[in-house]
């Protein structure tokens, strides 16, 4: 009876505590949604509901951030938690906790959950969606591990961070345990990015863990950390290869690989090479006596082309390890031997050469082998530098991973001697495709005169921001409510032929036959070769509008290929009267050159069809159907006839579906990117003329893929006074945003104006949230400006407006680079 009676007791206050906090949850304020973006997800200020409910992801193709019993981006003196973008899973009842002026509001993107213990969050997040999930402090509870291997994606790109545990913590125990399940380990050399590098206040490092699972369909290599190579390491980032643990393990020296192969002549490969830091590029050597050979030493190396995921796979192969002399001491043979006998591979720290340090280096190496040659011809003679090292070196030594992935999927790997959890901080080698020359023709009208220094200037700047859309940084960008995946095309316009000439008119009209043939004559594009693309900017390139008018409008630029192959006389024409337009409306002159570029590649406007279109009006499926029509025109910043004011926010949607208004190939100023169907249509079109380009599989990090450094020819045809000018000619006006030079520099405004005045600058951040806006006073001439780099996040993109009485300029900053 008194068990019965304490049990009621408990009932009822438990009721009694949950009935005061609900009512305490109903009267406080709602979430802060200045410093955190408000996601917009409806169940975010609702209780738990035993119904059914909005399932997230609802348009994108993934969730970016869950933080597990998060209460959004809290700031309080040497303390920073929580994200500002991230869908927090607490209780339906709980209010910000933590110090700080959010204190006892509602927490914002809210997913609510009723017991901690028995989460039940499968109605609301759907399996295998979210890229990235955290979790700060707060004791991990059983089912809290088994929901975030339910929701993180596990394609490889999912990874989950705990702040705040140490690796003996029976909560990290019961975490790794469970993520073991799906495939996940512990990173200990991952390097986080922001927003997770930004969190202050745990004593113990962050702790990631990610997949080793990677998809390729084609060919892709895959490196890990080189200390040679890669800027900012050393050897202790490196993986390292435990010969000393080799020694002890017998004949069981077994390792293998996991994975599917996906398509006919697929194949996953593993090689282990040993480090040396005495060569260039950080791999050891192998050097034979009878030519100077510089063939990488390999330890290990294994294959699979079978498709068994259950089990692992291993192919090894004869790789060679050291020489021997013949009897007649003339020559060495390379011997070889399988590549799971680590024991007889072990590497050494000089090249695997007997003799001292002076051998290591090429030169010395060749001259010897020369004299040997010389001398063995008339005796018996050995080479100093050819007494090779074949005795065991053990310890933990640095080794260089490299995985190769043709049309497979990698799951797991063992690599004797390495420990099997570790999950390699790989780098990828990515296929840029760099355009071995760009004709670029100034028609200049005839009533103007400007410098050369003018032209060049404009069109770098537009070219370095065409380069940033069309290059993999762009791709590093997300956005909370895109409903496709970024899409990188990889292409890099660096090699410029810039050549002025005087235009035969001001203005050329494309639906004129006469006037559109003389531009063609001008310009010349009928006599390009095939490696060559044609872009022109004329004063005024114009059309009849509104159609079946003699009304003219002068148009910003046009391309003439949307044909399914790229012809020697295609070209990309654009009106430099049109440099000045107000970018807040249409969007930098650079947006205008990258959309025409996408036309030359065969993409079509995304609003092509209307809203009617439902699987791609412009052919590529994973761009939304959009209302057509120029919804984003707005005369002197008042609302358009549709009654919009911010084009990138209030812009017209088809019912159902969110308009995608960062698409480059639609109209206005929020553009930023191509979708992945765009990116390999691009590909698949360029393709198609193999002389247009050359191929570089390089690391995005190579500075030869620097969107901003292009190469200039300049011939200037003009004649007369026309090509001579007493000093460099001031702009009207000309932004540009100078990129520090070190991690830790502040970036530069650099405005250069034609006339004293006041102007403003304004940053806002691809969630068009305001994050900077100065009043400043600009000099005639050049003047610069500093902004902190602790403004940026090393992943986003940001939008720079310059306004002043006279002028405005808009230009996109892309923070990752350099």
């Amino acid at each position: 009876m008194k068990k019965c009676l304490f049990l009621m007791l408990m009932l009822v206050s438990a009721t009694l505590f949950f009935s005061q906090q609900r009512a305490q949850w109903l009267a406080a304020s709602g979430p802060n949604y200045t410093d955190n973006i408000n996601l917009a997800y409806a169940c975010s200020n609702q209780e738990y509901s035993e119904g059914a409910v909005i399932q997230i992801p609802v348009q994108s193709s993934f969730i970016d951030l869950i933080d597990f019993y998060g209460e959004g981006r809290i700031v309080h003196g040497s303390v920073t938690t929580g994200f500002k973008n991230a869908y927090n899973i607490n209780h339906q009842y709980r209010l910000v906790n933590s110090d700080g002026p959010d204190k006892n509001r509602k927490i914002p993107n809210r997913i609510p959950v009723k017991d901690y213990n028995y989460l039940n969050l499968s109605k609301y997040i759907a399996d295998d969606k979210v890229s990235a999930i955290t979790l700060m402090g707060v004791g991990i509870r059983q089912n809290t591990a088994e929901e975030m291997g339910r929701m993180i994606r596990k394609d490889g790109l999912g990874k989950i961070i705990i702040y705040g545990f140490n690796a003996t913590d029976p909560d990290v125990q019961r975490l790794e345990n469970e993520l073991q399940k799906i495939g996940f380990y512990y990173s200990p050399k991952y390097i986080l990015e922001a927003p997770f590098n930004e969190i202050r206040g745990f004593a113990d490092a962050p702790r990631v863990y990610t997949s080793k699972k990677m998809k390729v369909t084609g060919e892709k290599v895959f490196y890990s950390v080189n200390a040679k190579t890669d800027s900012g390491t050393s050897e202790d980032d490196m993986v390292h290869l435990n010969y000393s643990s080799l020694l002890a393990l017998g004949a069981d020296l077994s390792g293998g690989i996991k994975g599917t192969i996906d398509k006919p002549g697929g194949k996953i490969t593993v090689e282990v090479y040993p480090y040396d830091g005495n060569e260039a590029d950080g791999f050891q050597k192998l050097v034979s006596l009878d030519q100077v050979w510089n063939r990488k030493k390999i330890v290990y190396s294994t294959y699979s082309d079978e498709s068994n995921v259950n089990k692992y796979i291993e192919k090894t192969i004869n790789v060679p390890y050291g020489f021997d002399a013949n009897n007649d001491r003339r020559f060495k043979v390379l011997k070889n031997t399988t590549s799971n006998n680590i024991k007889l591979l072990g590497g050494t720290s000089q090249n695997s050469w007997w003799s001292s340090t002076a051998c290591s280096w090429l030169p010395v190496r060749y001259f010897s082998w020369m004299a040997w040659n010389i001398k063995s011809l008339f005796w018996e003679v050995p080479d100093a530098c050819n007494e090779v090292v074949t005795k065991f070196r053990t310890g933990k030594q640095p080794v260089i991973l490299k995985i190769t992935i043709k049309d497979a999927t990698l799951y797991d790997y063992k690599i004797p001697g390495i420990a099997n959890n570790v999950a390699f901080n790989l780098k990828r080698l990515e296929e840029y495709k760099i355009i071995k020359k760009l004709k670029v023709t100034i028609l200049e009208s005839p009533n103007d005169s400007k410098s050369v220094a003018f032209y060049k200037e404009m069109v770098e700047d537009q070219l370095k921001e065409t380069n940033r859309y069309y290059s993999a940084k762009t791709g590093n960008v997300k956005h909370p409510l895109m409903n496709a995946e970024v899409g990188n095309p990889r292409i890099l316009f660096k090699n410029v032929d810039l050549i002025i000439k005087k235009a035969s008119r001001e203005n050329y009209n494309r639906e004129v036959p006469a006037e559109n043939n003389l531009l063609e004559s001008d310009a010349g594009v009928n006599n390009n070769d095939g490696e060559t693309m044609q872009l022109l900017f004329i004063h005024s390139f114009s059309i009849f509008y509104p159609p079946g008018t003699t009304n003219t409008r002068v148009i910003r630029g046009y391309s003439t290929n949307l044909e399914t192959l790229i012809q020697n006389s295609d070209y990309t024409v654009c009106s430099y009267s049109r440099w000045s337009d107000n970018s807040q409306v249409y969007g930098s002159f650079g947006l205008t050159v990258a959309h025409e570029f996408g036309h030359y590649f065969s993409l079509y406007h995304t609003f092509g069809g209307g809203c009617s279109q439902r699987n791609g009006g412009d052919q590529v499926a994973d761009t939304p159907p959009a209302e057509d029509g120029m919804w984003y025109m707005l005369d002197a910043g008042t609302p358009n006839e549709r009654g919009i004011d911010n084009p990138c926010q209030n812009f017209p949607s088809c019912s159902g579906t969110r308009r995608q208004v960062e698409n480059i190939m639609d109209y206005g100023p929020c553009r930023w990117l191509f979708t992945k169907g765009q990116a390999d249509r691009i590909t698949d079109r360029i393709n198609t003329k193999s002389s247009l380009f050359s191929t570089l599989n390089v690391y995005d990090t190579d500075p030869r893929v620097n969107p901003d450094v292009i190469n200039f020819s300049i011939t200037d045809l003009r004649h007369g006074e026309m090509r001579r000018k007493a000093a460099p000619e001031i702009p009207g006006l000309s932004v540009r945003m100078i990129y520090p030079s070190s991690k830790n520099g502040d970036y530069i405004v650099k405005v250069v104006s034609d006339k004293a005045e006041k102007g403003k600058i304004v940053i806002f951040n691809d969630n068009r949230i305001k994050v900077y806006e100065k009043e400043i006073r600009v000099e005639k001439g050049s003047n610069d400006f500093v902004i902190e780099s602790n403004l940026f996040d090393r992943i986003g993109l940001y939008t720079l407006f310059y306004t002043s009485t006279s002028a405005s300029q808009q230009i996109r900053i892309l923070p990752l680079h350099p």
